[in-house]
């Protein structure tokens, strides 16, 4: 591609916008630090009340930051590029940067958008390169594919063929046939099954997947990523994901509020030992009842009527404490 870039101050999407944090929001943050607990990544309620303060911040941070101070970052973390790439990425951190990184590179780039969100999101990247170059981009410079329809594959693999890297998320569960296309993966030793479109995809094109995340703590970027893997084979699909997902078991404490699907991880957790922890016990909030989780066990108690007030506004002071 030939452009020329302007100055814009393109803007990189690092969180939502909050004005506080809901109930669900606040479940979420516990089923983290549990996982956290779980893996002995934290000890004792101030390991916690900090991590769910750094949680709620991230949450409730405005939604965009200057790409004058993360861009840059990242340009000067990625490997060279040569040809073709599937970039598996992470909903975490500003993980849409990359995005912006490899278009002001010269790359050609098809970004995978689950059906819920594609509507939103597709022109905020549209008007991304709209301020970074002054003009509405060419299908063979910026191109997206619908994760739910049929037929994504093979629309993905005409992209690859006219030389455009793959954008995807691996994290994200969605795909055209609800009960095909799983494989399975482990974090810190809990299962997760996740797609395995992108390893299928790097088989029939022969087209390396490069597993991709970051994170971001006071305008410092943190990239991690791991050298690309070929697929060659279906018995290839499984380690291909497993390879890709250990970026997630790096992320220190810190880092791992960053990530957006925690609460699939937890839902998992039943399959796993409970290891031998002391009591931490939180309030939250259970179809509408006010409820006392212990972190340790893993078990919800039942909290007196009587006292579902003074738990539901000890559980608000703690949110404000941040």
């Amino acid at each position: 591609m030939n452009k020329k870039m302007k100055n814009t101050g393109v803007l990189v999407h690092t969180g939502a916008d909050r004005n506080e944090i809901s109930a669900d929001d606040w479940n979420k943050g516990i089923k983290c630090i549990t996982l956290l607990y779980h893996w002995g990544m934290i000890e004792g309620y101030e390991d916690a009340l900090r991590i769910m303060g750094l949680y709620q911040n991230w949450i409730m941070q405005g939604a965009f930051k200057h790409d004058e101070t993360l861009l840059p970052q990242l340009q000067g973390h990625l490997p060279p590029i040569m040809g073709p790439k599937i970039w598996a990425c992470f909903h975490v951190g500003p993980y849409a940067l990359l995005a912006r990184a490899l278009l002001q590179r010269g790359e050609g780039l098809v970004v995978l958008l689950k059906e819920s969100v594609y509507k939103e999101q597709y022109p905020i990247y549209v008007e991304h390169f709209k301020r970074m170059f002054g003009r509405a981009p060419e299908p063979t410079e910026l191109y997206f594919v619908c994760a739910e329809e049929m037929g994504a594959l093979i629309k993905l693999r005409h992209c690859i063929e006219r030389g455009l890297h793959v954008l995807c998320y691996v994290d994200g569960q969605e795909g055209a046939i609800a009960d095909r296309g799983w494989t399975s993966v482990n974090v810190h030793h809990i299962p997760l099954d996740v797609r395995q479109g992108m390893a299928v995809l790097s088989q029939w094109t022969k087209t390396p997947i490069c597993p991709l995340l970051m994170t971001v703590e006071e305008d410092r970027l943190r990239v991690r990523y791991r050298p690309e893997i070929a697929v060659t084979c279906k018995d290839d699909y499984g380690p291909a994901l497993q390879y890709a997902y250990q970026l997630l078991e790096t992320l220190r404490p810190e880092e791992f509020i960053q990530w957006e699907f925690p609460h699939h991880l937890f839902a998992n957790m039943e399959s796993v030992p409970v290891p031998d922890r002391d009591d931490l016990l939180v309030p939250v909030d259970v179809q509408g009842k006010i409820r006392i989780f212990n972190m340790g066990s893993r078990q919800i108690l039942a909290c007196r009527e009587e006292a579902q007030s003074a738990v539901e506004d000890l559980r608000v002071h703690i949110s404000k404490i941040f």
